[in-house]
């Protein structure tokens, strides 16, 4: 699951973004702000939000 959710997150299919967004997550991390806080700013969505959504996020990712 976590090479999914890692894979939908980097991939233009997905949210696009790059393995920076996901190194700034972890120097915010490191430097105090706190993980929902940082992964909102870098990947745009709450962390609720992409939980929630997950499977249904999925889905349409892996085209099924």
């Amino acid at each position: 699951m976590f090479e999914l959710a890692m894979r939908y997150l980097l991939d233009g299919r997905g949210l696009g973004k790059s393995y920076n967004h996901v190194l700034n997550l972890f120097y915010d991390m490191r430097n105090g702000v706190s993980f929902p806080v940082s992964f909102q700013h870098h990947f745009g969505i709450s962390v609720r939000e992409y939980e929630n959504e997950f499977y249904d996020r999925m889905r349409i990712y892996l085209g099924k």
